[in-house]
């Protein structure tokens, strides 16, 4: 993985907000596991959003499909922090570890299809 300014720029010119930690080289395997046919330019973006990194092709990412974070979608709305903190009227800290039962499960990341269980009561 190298610096590339060209890249760096247009990751930047998206407007919304994605840092990009380096780029890597044509034929080069990225830290994802991703390019094995060494056919496409890969970059490593960081998302804004949920703060993880992640391999994304330089093309999709940058060109007309503008492609999101793979991991939350960098969408607020579509996360089960949203109907929290909107839907329900509720504090989001009210829900966070209660009793220690979710421990490591981001509610931000999670979307209203996961099947990851999450544990909470009404008080």
């Amino acid at each position: 993985m190298y610096q590339n300014l060209k890249h760096k720029k247009a990751v930047e010119n998206r407007g919304d907000g994605y840092k990009c930690i380096g780029s890597y080289k044509m034929k080069e395997i990225t830290i994802d596991g991703k390019n094995k046919r060494n056919n496409a330019m890969f970059i490593r973006v960081k998302c804004p959003y949920c703060g993880k990194e992640y391999d994304v092709n330089y093309n999709s990412f940058v060109g007309k499909c503008k492609t999101r974070c793979i991991h939350c979608y960098n969408s607020y709305i579509n996360s089960f922090a949203y109907y929290i903190e909107v839907e329900l009227g509720e504090n989001l800290d009210n829900y966070l570890n209660q009793y220690g039962r979710n421990d490591g499960d981001d509610l931000n990341t999670l979307k209203e299809w996961s099947s990851t269980l999450i544990t909470y009561s009404c008080l």
